[in-house]
């Protein structure tokens, strides 16, 4: 079923049918032995980013659980999460390179990457790799046996209001700071707060499609331009882990300049995402689930 909430289905039915059907899926990747490593890695992620942005939406009437259960799942995913590390580093480097108008010496490439010890990635036949994926199966159906068992304080809209007024609020908040004082910490959490909106959009795009669609639209979008953001960033942190900050001086411009333009992106699209005030946003949110829920109830014959 589509990650989204069901005309006629109560808010708390809903909330543990999208974690149990995210765990499947996730569980499913990992497992499956045709799906490449990196792809299950990243169907995995992205599963127990849903699950935790499910978890910050009911926050405010399930603090304990909620609380409990991200948790788990964010340390349930740190294990494969950090088998991608060597693939990220290498493809950004590479497309950092590819997309430059100022170009490297092969030289200066070669330095780079010795520096950041680019070893082959590990794939799906690697022991490494088989331990983490047990590991993952064991958290994710330990978790899955409690899904049933969630209780969510109210139900429509009050259930899940003021837990999307906190995202969207925070998203705010964190966009201020980053462009602000313009470092990649602010930028990674300005993202994750970025994609827990996209997510609940996701959640939403039912009660009015064309508008909520294209709102989510725009919010992947600044998702993706931050997570290229943040890629450089962990890039740069790699660099300096490994070789220092001296020398490399035309890969470090090279790397400023498209941090630069990512943030020149990132501001023009955001403050039109965060532009209107959080209240009036739920507000109108609210009127479309209400129309929305009210047209699955059947009218009365004349």
């Amino acid at each position: 079923m589509s990650f989204s909430f069901q005309q006629g289905e109560a808010v708390s039915e809903a909330i543990r049918r999208l974690a149990t059907e995210q765990l499947d899926k996730a569980i499913a990747k990992a497992s499956r032995p045709q799906v490449e490593a990196a792809e299950a890695i990243h169907e995995v992620r992205k599963s127990c980013k849903r699950i935790r942005a499910i978890l910050r939406l009911i926050w405010p009437q399930a603090k304990k659980l909620a609380g409990a259960e991200n948790a788990a799942v964010r340390d349930m995913a740190k294990g494969l999460s950090s088998l991608r590390d060597v693939q990220v580093a290498r493809e950004t480097l590479t497309d950092l390179i590819a997309h430059s108008p100022v170009k490297l010496a092969p030289d200066e490439t070669a330095l780079i990457r010795k520096a950041l010890g680019l070893s082959r990635a590990v794939g799906r036949t690697h022991p490494e790799f088989k331990r983490k994926v047990r590991q993952f199966c064991e958290q994710a159906l330990e978790v899955r046996k409690r899904t049933s068992d969630w209780k969510i304080t109210g139900d429509g809209f009050t259930a899940i209001g003021e837990g999307l007024q906190i995202t969207y609020k925070k998203g705010r908040s964190a966009m201020r700071a980053a462009l602000k004082d313009r470092e990649d910490i602010l930028f990674h959490e300005w993202r994750k707060r970025v994609k827990d909106f996209g997510y609940h959009l996701d959640l939403l795009k039912t009660t009015w499609p064309s508008a909520m669609k294209k709102l989510g639209k725009e919010v992947d979008a600044l998702g993706e331009i931050l997570g290229q953001r943040n890629d450089l960033g962990l890039l740069r942190a790699r660099i300096l882990e490994k070789a220092g900050p001296a020398g490399h001086d035309a890969f470090w411009e090279l790397l400023n300049r498209r941090q630069h333009e990512l943030d020149a992106e990132a501001q023009r699209l955001g403050e039109r995402i965060y532009a209107e005030h959080p209240k009036p946003l739920i507000r109108r949110i609210e009127a479309y689930w209400d129309i929305w829920r009210a047209e699955a109830i059947p009218r009365t014959q004349a």
